[in-house]
């Protein structure tokens, strides 16, 4: 999760965020985090199907 809210802070650096992304932004970041969980997701599946194959 660290790595994940540090990308969000990245794509939004700005500090009052809702006055500069506007009234949308807690939608954008949810999304976005829904978004990088989903592909962490589908990294990890794949490594643990590639690690399950030399057992």
């Amino acid at each position: 999760m660290e790595y994940r809210d540090a990308y969000v802070r990245a794509m939004y650096p700005a500090r009052n965020k809702l006055a500069r992304y506007g009234s949308a932004y807690p939608m954008e970041v949810d999304l976005l985090r829904a978004r990088l969980t989903r592909e962490h997701s589908a990294q990890l599946r794949d490594l643990l199907e590639q690690y399950s194959r030399y057992r």
